[in-house]
This record gives C-alpha cells, sequence and structure tokens, in this order.
C-alpha cells in the first residue's frame, strides 16, 4: 500500500512529464519537502527529483524514436531542458 503523497506526487509528475517543482509537490502533499524526499525515496526508490529527470529523458526518448533527423533544440526545449 503506498503512501497517499507519494501516489499524488506521482500522477503530478507523470501528467507534468517531470516539469513540477519538487517543494511545490511537497507543500501540496502537506509535508516537508526533507520527509516528502524520505517517503517518496523509500517508496519509488529514487528522489523525486531523479525520479522527474528520468520522466523527462522518457519524454525526449519518445519524442525522437521515430524522427530520422530529430530537432535537438526543439526536443530539449519540450523536454525541460534549458542548460548545456
Amino acid at each position: 500500500r503506498r503512501h497517499g503523497a507519494v501516489s499524488l506526487a506521482l500522477a503530478t509528475f507523470d501528467r507534468s512529464g517531470g516539469d513540477e517543482r519538487v517543494r511545490d509537490v511537497a507543500r501540496r502533499v502537506d509535508l516537508s519537502q526533507r520527509r516528502f524526499i524520505q517517503v517518496f525515496a523509500a517508496e519509488v526508490g529514487l528522489t523525486p527529483k531523479s525520479y522527474c529527470r528520468l520522466r523527462r529523458f522518457q519524454k525526449a526518448r519518445d519524442l525522437v524514436r521515430n524522427v530520422l533527423e530529430p530537432d535537438w533544440a526543439r526536443v530539449a526545449v519540450d523536454c525541460g531542458y534549458f542548460d548545456q
């Protein structure tokens, strides 16, 4: 059985493609950021930040999966990457 905060966080992160801020989700589930990270990591096996990074990468992979010459700059922007 999953902690309610983790279920809500997973749904939020998945819906946003990993673009939601961890502190905003922690506030929404009424936990301190530190406690939220502990609970999430214990149940998911990744910290929320790592989970969001993985979701963004998966989104990028899905966008270029069947494209011969992807526009990498567009993919980066669409997936929330903003730094080189």
